[in-house]
């Protein structure tokens, strides 16, 4: 049942990031087998929740691999969450937000296209140096004087790497700068 469920779970994921992976991205990844599904969880020492995900598991001849797909959460020893992401059916992640141990939103990140170089299934699983990804992010900081937490800066990543126009705020909410990376 929790398989079914999975399966469900990710053919929705799947059918929405479809509007950002390119052709050439699907072409390559429709050839991976989905071979099993498997739910996981990880504790600390204290009993509270470490990680809890699920791992797919590919093949594509004689070859196999494991990734981590749909939601994907860490947490603070704490029990607060660390980190949620949504991950595509082939361990890219489509979003990610990160707290810090009061439940406190301190970054987010949206994957806007996903693009492969890869020509083969069996490239594809070698590296992820085929991989282009470009991400819209938003960090958040803490100002003492305003006593809030504010948009700090926002931009786009393309495989980490700043680009474009980047955006700059006061605590204020106010634009402070904008810078051009190429």
């Amino acid at each position: 049942m929790k398989i079914k469920i999975t399966l469900a779970i990710l053919f929705c994921i799947t059918r929405i990031t479809f509007g950002q992976q390119t052709s050439a991205y699907k072409e390559i990844t429709n050839q991976l087998i989905v071979v099993d599904t498997i739910h996981v969880e990880k504790k600390f020492k204290n009993g509270t929740l470490k990680e809890k995900g699920t791992i797919i598991n590919y093949a594509y001849g004689t070859r196999s691999l494991e990734l981590y797909a749909g939601e994907l959460t860490y947490y603070h020893n704490n029990g607060e969450i660390q980190v949620k992401r949504v991950l595509d059916s082939y361990g890219t992640t489509l979003t990610a937000k990160q707290y810090n141990r009061k439940g406190v939103l301190l970054s987010e990140t949206e994957v806007i296209k996903i693009d492969t170089k890869a020509k083969s299934p069996k490239e594809f699983l070698d590296h992820e140096k085929h991989l282009m990804v470009r991400k819209r992010y938003k960090y958040y900081d803490y100002s003492f004087k305003m006593n809030k937490w504010y948009l700090k800066k926002e931009g786009d990543l393309v495989n980490g790497v700043k680009s474009g126009i980047w955006k700059f705020y006061t605590a204020d909410g106010k634009l402070k700068k904008e810078k051009t990376y190429l």
